[in-house]
């Protein structure tokens, strides 16, 4: 599928701010704060999370996995020098933003996103003075460390919106009522994916005042853990709390109310015996001390806590923030087309946000710089969607180009090669493809039918000259029987039903939908009785009642069977002469792909130039595969695999920027040939897909035919005899027709990529030897025949 469905379709934004990942020197205190206040100050602030850099640029592996998760587009460098930032920003895999730079970020102020709160109102009186207060919590930059990681820190002081925290008992009570500042920051925020942590519970951290271990840990895992704090909720404190009134009961609320009973107690500054004592003062009994069945059940029942669980590892999964809008459009190809966003958010203020767009016209596309660049507006492609920076407001209106996947194509062949073209091959496949159904191809027999009525020309006439002109004996009367042999054979082939290798039904069936396909034509067959002796086809809208011959217009007769004229099939010109160069296999390797993912589309053969290189290589093929890039080679033997050609093909791939290698085959690829190239696939970093006969071919169905006895015999007899005589010619060049002599044998099916390889070996380790036992297979063999003779007599 080369292109989308014009016209008109619903597609969906995701609208979502510009996240950062603050980097600070490991250690420090100040720069801890600094990223705070920033992030405070920012839509999304909580959940960007904040990285202690060593001075080699070297950052915790294991907070390198967490934050590969985290969704964020920037790493914003705090307190550290830049080249040691830049490293460990490229260690991130994300682009490198000083504090100036990070403030031209496509995001707002936490004030232009709040939804006010309804102040309650009093029966019979007005408002109270309390109700005057402002609603949130904030700590001050001279405050200890933990009441800046549980609250937020604002970089100026807006005692409009905030109050300062009183002690730890109220940073404690505004954490367990969600109305921290920093809770501001994640208003209209939003996921549209997530996974939900499976084995997640309550986390009650436990931290010395002023640890910075606990502090960024505290604040790294919230700010990857879901914004519905219900799943699983988190609360930062210290030992104090024992002189808090009530801290039992309410954190015994606050856990119940999410659905949890169980409870995770972390702390990287106090001892395993403190938490034991702590839990335990918060009524908090160890995990499998209460069998589950004495339990009871409701308010105030027990909670048990676990000091082993890490609950890092519950964040580190997909997410993707932003809140949805579906809207319509009418989409056009090759014109832009007109986008009229609606806001999902409501903006108080003026700022920029993130717009991502996800919809059918995207479907397939591989997500790559080149191809979000034929789009417009400096897009780049985001969770799965295309990402655009825009001013916030109440919606958007612009135009997009949405490329087709064979604008993809080439935008990424072009990044790649200097220049490029179809090969002659391509040319022809090419023109196929836009003339019939090419779907048939994959049907039982089809691609069988049109092999057998393809006509042999160069290919096989030089490998059979090749061959004979090698042989060191070979004798005159040899090179005239191949030159009468090809001499007649500028007339394209045709035969009846009855001559192709398959069950006849199948046979029957397979050419009726080559002429379906339009690639074969019905007609009759003649041969002139005198003179020229010509045997012709007649195309069935041709046949006359009186029918001559073409070549010297004598009267003949249309050949029969049974008293019934006999119907023969012919391939048309193009696709003859396109089978003759190879092209079949690599259109049915394309309808193989393309069933499997649909929103496929492949260049069937190109020559490239490549810089610094001497050759012009080609690629069998190049494309899109269901939103991947995909190159590799096609062959009809699976024996022609080897290593070096195996070596060549993956790093044309990797050269060409693919994400896939392909090594089709129409027969079966040996398990030792799939091996050879996973491991050079892994080296490159590309995935290997393997198609062979066994995706390829349907297997044939039955239809009631069986080779006898005598038939095998037969087969056998004469793939044996040949191969005798060739090893007597010549045995170093008669490995390379082991697959010849197999097709033989196993006439009318076709050897598996193995049995060719198995008697390639056989043949190059033996060579003349073979030929006194395969003497007497042939003794052995003739004698079958012959009892098999005499009792038929």
């Amino acid at each position: 599928m080369d292109s989308f469905r014009e016209g008109p379709l619903t597609m969906q934004a995701a609208v979502l701010p510009s996240r950062a990942v603050y980097l600070i020197a490991k250690g420090s205190r100040s720069g801890f704060i600094r990223a705070v206040q920033e992030a405070t100050g920012r839509w999304g602030g909580m959940t960007e999370p904040i990285v202690p850099v060593a001075t080699d640029g070297s950052v915790n592996h294991r907070l390198i996995r967490m934050l590969a998760f985290a969704d964020a587009q920037a790493a914003v460098n705090i307190d550290i020098d830049p080249v040691v930032a830049q490293k460990a920003a490229e260690a991130l895999g994300l682009p490198l933003l000083s504090l100036d730079q990070a403030a031209s970020m496509a995001t707002c102020p936490p004030s232009a996103v709040r939804t006010p709160r309804q102040l309650p109102m009093q029966m019979g009186r007005g408002l109270r003075l309390a109700d005057l207060q402002p609603q949130y919590v904030h700590a001050a930059a001279d405050q200890p460390l933990w009441h800046i990681a549980a609250l937020g820190c604002p970089a100026e002081a807006s005692l409009l919106v905030s109050r300062p925290a009183i002690g730890g008992d109220d940073v404690w009570r505004t954490q367990l009522g969600r109305s921290a500042l920093l809770c501001l920051t994640t208003e209209q925020l939003g996921e549209y994916h997530r996974l939900q942590p499976a084995e997640a519970c309550a986390v009650a951290w436990i931290t010395d005042p002023e640890s910075l271990d606990d502090s960024l840990a505290f604040w790294n895992v919230r700010a990857l853990s879901p914004l519905d704090s219900l799943a699983f909720p988190l609360v930062l404190f210290t030992s104090d709390v024992l002189y808090w009134q009530q801290a039992a009961g309410q954190l015994g609320s606050f856990i119940s109310r999410s659905g949890h009973s169980n409870v995770a107690i972390v702390s990287r500054s106090l001892m395993p015996e403190q938490l034991d004592e702590l839990a335990g003062a918060m009524d908090l009994v160890p995990a499998g001390t209460v069998p589950s069945g004495d339990a009871p059940e409701g308010p105030g029942h027990a909670l048990t806590y676990r000091t082993d669980l890490d609950p890092a590892e519950w964040v580190r999964h997909e997410r993707s923030y932003g809140m949805l809008a579906d809207f319509d459009v009418h989409v056009l190809s090759g014109r832009p087309t007109l986008m009229r966003v609606p806001s999902p958010v409501v903006f108080q203020e003026h700022g920029g946000t993130l717009l991502r767009i996800f919809g059918e016209p995207l479907d397939g596309l591989p997500q790559r710089k080149e191809v979000a660049e034929l789009v417009g507006l400096q897009a780049e492609w985001r969770s799965r969607g295309l990402q655009v920076a825009v001013s916030a407001g109440p919606y958007w209106s612009f135009e997009l180009n949405f490329p087709t996947l064979l604008d993809a194509t080439r935008a990424l062949l072009k990044a790649t090669a200097s220049s490029y073209a179809l090969s002659q091959p391509g040319r022809l496949a090419t023109a196929l493809q836009g003339q019939a159904d090419m779907r048939l191809l994959l049907d039982p027999g089809v691609y069988e039918c049109a092999d057998t009525l393809t006509t042999p020309r160069s290919q096989k006439l030089r490998r059979e000259l090749e061959d004979a002109v090698a042989e060191q004996d070979a004798q005159r009367a040899e090179l005239v029987e191949i030159a009468s042999r090809w001499g007649g054979r500028a007339e394209r082939r045709f035969l009846p039903a009855r001559q192709v290798p398959l069950p006849q039904s199948m046979a029957l069936e397979a050419l009726e939908k080559l002429c379906v396909m339009g690639w074969a034509e019905r007609g009759l067959q003649s041969t002139c009785p005198d003179g020229c002796r010509t045997t012709a086809f007649h195309p069935m809208p041709q046949a006359s009642h009186q029918p001559v011959c073409p070549a010297c217009q004598s009267p003949v007769t249309y050949t029969g069977e049974s008293g019934n004229l006999s119907v023969v099939y012919r391939l048309n010109g193009l696709v003859d002469r396109a089978a003759d160069h190879g092209v079949l296999p690599h259109l049915l390797v394309i309808e193989a792909l393309t069933r499997d993912k649909p929103q496929s589309y492949f260049l069937p053969g190109t020559d490239l130039v490549l810089d610094g290189e001497a050759t012009t290589p080609e690629v069998d093929i190049f494309g899109v595969w269901g939103g991947k890039v995909l190159a590799g080679e096609v062959k009809t033997s699976a024996s022609d695999f080897d290593s070096e050609q195996l070596e060549r093909d993956v790093k044309l791939s990797k050269r060409l920027g693919a994400d896939i290698h392909l090594l089709a085959s129409l027969d079966v690829v040996p398990t030792h040939t799939v091996g050879q190239a996973r491991t050079l696939c892994w080296r490159e970093g590309l995935k290997l897909v393997v198609y062979d006969r066994g995706q390829l071919r349907p297997e044939a169905p039955e239809d009631g035919r069986a080779d006898t006895a005598a038939e095998a015999f037969q087969h056998l007899n004469a793939a044996v005899s040949a191969l005798s005589a060739d090893l007597q010619k010549n045995p170093s060049r008669t490995a390379r027709k082991s697959g010849l002599f197999l097709k033989t044998a196993l006439d009318p099916r076709s050897p598996s990529g193995g049995q060719v390889a198995a008697l390639e070996a056989l043949i190059t380790k033996y060579g003349a030897d073979l030929i006194a036992p395969l003497s007497g297979v042939q003794l052995a063999l003739g004698g079958l025949l012959r009892d098999g003779e005499d009792s038929e007599a």
